[in-house]
């Protein structure tokens, strides 16, 4: 092979390694993965499409040296995008309200920044240096593509076998492409060598750096949670687990940059959730759909019969065993098995038929999550329930707000199962459903049922009640679950 055959190679690699990187950058950052992924889709695009243009106007060895100049932006993408697009946000929010703006576009403009930083740090390094070797070789056109794609298909390979070692070595592999790089396009040997040692420096002060933004931002984002530093940090394929420390001493949990747990809330929601209907069933089989810190297997693990916890990211699951025992008490309870198994997937293909089934997923920011808030999905979770089994679900957002999320989500679950109740305490609202053989008593016994110190502020709603409550509201299903997602 050819020298310029390795650096179609390499480029080809590195895309990839990029596309995964900065994807999961803007979702944490930006706390929407669908509106980040299509920012930065549109800025790796963007940066092809620029680099293209310049590919013939520029000389080659221009267009080699900007790939030391680049590599330092990159590096403070990856480590700075989320506490940065939050600086552009608050400052230009703060612009918005003093000069009384008609409407905010804090976060708009962050977006733009960030689809400009990559635009011209990125993929358009790539795409400068690239067209100008097929140019110069078109008796080998279609090898040279045939390179390329070759490199895309080996960093496809690569990233998760270097995830598995740790998100800071797939980094590293990153940049070390991206000096080989260089090499052959023979930048000189000493820029070179500082591009060597800065990616000595940064993967060495990368956690570091990553963990005091990260408590920056947290401390900015939530600031009535008083929160000292982040404890653990670890990337997966699916998240950013993030362990934070507070100044009462408790721990909080966060993934993709979004709180997940903290102890002021969840002693209302694990009893409501768990523990209730646990004890109406009286000595269950579970499944938890979902892992977060599995305070609500703590809530009720003394007296359940057994426990299937069910979440995708298997190392969800050991921060909280690690760093949440006091809540989810795993160690010292025996009943309960650990399936690493995406719930859609699960609950599709299990033949275990279970007493009650906890929907303890997170919000639906996303696509994929917000599948498992739909019709179809509810469907599927009563034909895995016992006659008199039944379903339980959250939505901490209010049937009566402005936002219609949570009527959307109860006249979604009224449409999925024969027989159900409510409370509402609040502005949380607890539904459970399940199959028409289910028999729920009456209210009174369900409000004696409540072991709870609101127990007398809780509504009980049964049925047609419930019908009347979300009357008109628009169900979620497979076709729309952008109504949930992008809720008004």
């Amino acid at each position: 092979m050819r020298r310029g055959d390795w650096v179609l190679v390499g480029a080809g690699v590195n895309l990839t390694l990029l596309n995964f990187i900065l994807v999961q950058a803007f979702g944490i950052a930006f706390r929407a993965p669908e509106l980040a992924v299509l920012t930065f889709s549109l800025s790796y695009f963007g940066g092809l499409s620029l680099g293209y243009f310049f590919s013939d106007r520029l000389p080659r060895t221009v267009a080699a040296l900007l790939l030391p100049a680049m590599m330092p932006v990159q590096m403070a993408v990856i480590v700075g995008l989320q506490a940065g697009a939050y600086l552009v946000y608050r400052d230009v929010s703060m612009a918005a309200e003093i000069h009384q703006w008609s409407a905010d576009p804090g976060w708009l403009t962050a977006y733009v920044v960030a689809f400009g930083l990559i635009m011209l740090s990125s993929t358009s390094v790539y795409a400068i240096i690239l067209p100008a070797m097929i140019e110069s070789e078109r008796d080998r056109f279609q090898s040279l593509y045939s390179m390329e794609i070759a490199g895309s298909i080996l960093g496809l390979l690569l990233v998760p076998a270097l995830l598995s070692v740790s998100h800071l070595v797939l980094i590293a592999c990153y940049f070390l492409v991206y000096i080989a790089i260089a090499v052959l396009l023979k930048v000189n040997k000493s820029i070179v060598a500082m591009m060597a040692l800065g990616v000595v420096a940064f993967v060495a002060g990368a956690p570091g750096w990553d963990a005091r933004l990260s408590t920056w931002f947290y401390q900015q984002w939530y600031p009535g949670k008083n929160v000292e530093s982040v404890i653990y940090s670890r990337y997966t394929p699916y998240h950013k687990i993030e362990v934070l420390k507070l100044a009462d001493g408790t721990p909080m949990l966060t993934l993709n940059g979004k709180r997940q747990f903290a102890h002021a809330g969840h002693y209302n929601y694990s009893y409501f959730l768990a523990e209730y209907p646990a004890r109406l069933l009286g000595h269950p089989s579970v499944n938890l759909l979902g892992c977060g810190v599995m305070s609500t297997v703590g809530r009720m693990g003394d007296f359940v019969r057994d426990i299937t916890i069910v979440d995708i990211d298997r190392e969800v699951f050991e921060t909280s065993r690690r760093y949440f025992q006091r809540y989810n008490r795993l160690d010292s309870l025996h009943n309960w098995r650990f399936v690493e198994d995406d719930a859609k997937h699960f609950i599709a293909n299990t033949d275990q038929r279970f007493d009650l089934i906890l929907h303890d997923i997170p919000p639906a920011y996303s696509r994929q999550i917000a599948l498992t808030y739909t019709r179809e999905f509810f469907t599927m979770v009563k034909a895995r329930l016992a006659d008199q089994g039944i379903f339980s679900m959250a939505s901490l957002s209010p049937i009566d707000s402005d936002s219609h999320y949570g009527k959307r989500l109860i006249a979604t679950l009224t449409q999925s199962f024969d027989q159900y109740f409510v409370l509402v305490k609040g502005s949380s609202v607890y539904f459970y459903g399940g199959k028409a053989s289910l028999n729920i008593p009456d209210k009174r016994r369900l409000r004696a049922a409540i072991h709870h110190k609101a127990r007398d502020r809780i509504d009980i709603y049964v049925n047609q009640e419930v019908d009347e409550l979300v009357k008109g509201a628009r169900i979620i299903t497979i076709a729309n679950v952008g109504d949930l997602i992008f809720d008004d």
